[in-house]
């Protein structure tokens, strides 16, 4: 019982861990959201924060630059 037990609360704490492992910043550059990851010098093209703003409501091509420049930092 106990195994199971210490097993359980050690998934549970495992997985409360990786909801904090993203640390990124959400911003909008031109047209596009991205999650800038600066620990890693990445970016990923995302989506709208608030469900109210367009989403890319309109757009019918989107040119993903190979890289972008934020705040001085490419």
């Amino acid at each position: 019982m106990k195994t199971k037990l210490f097993s359980l609360l050690f998934a549970i704490m495992a997985s409360i861990g990786t909801l904090f492992a993203w640390d990124y910043e959400h911003v909008q550059i031109g047209e596009l959201y991205y999650n800038l990851d600066s620990e890693n010098h990445s970016a990923e093209v995302t989506y709208a924060e608030y469900a109210n703003e367009n989403n890319y409501a309109g757009l019918t091509t989107i040119d993903v630059p190979a890289s972008i420049i934020y705040m001085n930092e490419t």
